[in-house]
């Protein structure tokens, strides 16, 4: 999946969606979370109008966080 992707299917889940952090650093392309890979993934989610909650993501892979439309 791509970022683009995760856009459209947030859009189509009626601009929420509730994903663990594995599949964020998946779509990311990053092998492990750390502080740089998060910072991306929040910056690359912006890039796309989402934002997430919560505003810190954790550096947890099996975490879920709520991903929405801005």
């Amino acid at each position: 999946m791509t970022y683009e992707k995760l856009a459209a299917k947030v859009s189509n889940y009626g601009g929420v969606l509730t994903m663990q952090m594995s599949e964020l650093r998946d779509i990311h392309g990053a092998l492990r979370l750390g502080a740089n890979v998060v910072a991306g993934i929040s910056e690359s989610l912006s890039d796309q109008g989402l934002g997430h909650f919560p505003q810190e993501l954790p550096l947890e892979q099996s975490y879920t966080v709520r991903v929405y439309k801005k």
